[in-house]
């Protein structure tokens, strides 16, 4: 597996140009706690221009103004909805070098981003590969030595997390945003950084020179079905179901490890998956592009047209067993659904 890795890190990268587990979770979802959504946090990546960073929050009462600040720069000012949510859209910022404060105050309280750079968002998801853990790839040592030089690039991961209907928000976080260091990219195996969406933002920082935020929200063993909406399935005839080695129930990945992200303004998608749908290339004809297509169009949607409609989508796939099934996978993804990044492991 270390050898196929690193074989479809190199591939997929030309092709577009703490002791213990961290795990926090929300408990004040429902009570109104005056406070920023689960996936906000020191030392984040927030998107740069052109596009306006989404922030996003907890109020305590509904009607009541929420006024957020960027270091220095003019006040954004908002009103909590009668969801008791807070949402500003930042005036787009260029400057990639500097590290900012975002201030979001209340009637009564003021909360702080701090140590925010500005710079690209990808989302990193799919399967076991991505999951695989940079401390189990090859080179690890020198790796994770490494990664103290790449400050600019920051990294979070999801809790793995189920849910029947659409979240608006995480239920829980297994690696708040970091800076890069051995224990923050090479914690243990299986559980955080991940080495293909590490070394993938590690190649874009080299070649871009700007920051970089890599959020992994990755299941081992999981169907394309269960990272789909119910809307998505819909229109490749797939009904209710669930994936029954792992007992879970088609959308519940969607519903509960993506649809939040969302709200955020992304730049671009990295995704490994496959094996677990090798068996129904036919199927997969369908289902594929039809979930690239609905992730555009909710997370522009939810960003308020922040995260452009065709953003980047980049995935992996293992070697296909059959002539059909690399048939299947060019002619659903590439030719449909341009912008796409598409590597092959060989």
């Amino acid at each position: 597996m270390r050898i196929l890795l690193k074989i479809s890190l190199i591939i997929f990268c030309c092709a577009t140009v703490s002791s213990c587990m961290r795990r926090t979770r929300r408990k004040d979802v429902g009570n109104f706690t005056f406070s920023f959504a689960a996936y906000y946090g020191d030392n984040m990546v927030l998107q740069k221009a052109p596009q306006a960073a989404t922030v996003w929050g907890y109020g305590e009462e509904v009607g009541s103004d929420v006024v957020v600040t960027r270091s220095d720069h003019e006040a954004v000012i908002t009103t909590v909805t009668e969801q008791n949510t807070w949402s500003v859209k930042l005036p787009p910022i260029k400057e990639t070098n500097s590290t900012y404060t975002i201030t979001a105050k209340s009637q009564n309280k003021s909360i702080t981003l701090k140590n925010v750079l500005f710079g690209d968002i990808w989302i990193c998801s799919g399967q076991s590969n991505m999951v695989f853990t940079l401390d189990m790839a090859n080179n690890a040592q020198a790796e994770m030595q490494e990664a103290k030089n790449y400050s600019h690039i920051r990294v979070f991961t999801a809790s793995q997390e189920t849910s029947d209907t659409p979240l608006t928000d995480l239920k829980g976080v297994a690696e708040p945003w970091s800076i890069p260091s051995q224990d923050t990219v090479g914690h243990k195996p299986w559980t955080y950084f991940s080495a293909v969406c590490w070394l993938y933002g590690k190649l874009l920082y080299q070649n871009r020179g700007y920051p970089i935020g890599l959020i992994t929200s990755a299941w081992g063993g999981t169907a394309i079905e269960l990272w789909s909406s119910a809307n998505a399935l819909a229109k490749c005839g797939i009904k209710e179901g669930k994936q029954e080695n792992l007992t879970l129930t088609h959308s519940s990945l969607w519903n509960a490890m993506m649809a939040p992200f969302t709200r955020l303004t992304i730049y671009g998608v990295v995704w490994y998956q496959g094996e677990a749908n090798a068996g129904s290339p036919d199927t997969y004809n369908c289902t594929f592009p039809e979930m690239i297509a609905d992730w555009r169009k909710q997370f522009t949607t939810n960003s308020d047209g922040q995260t452009n409609s065709l953003f980047p989508f980049g995935f992996v796939q293992v070697k296909p067993t059959t002539d059909n099934w690399i048939k299947v996978m060019y002619t659903s993804s590439i030719q449909q659904l341009e912008p796409v990044m598409f590597a092959i492991l060989i």
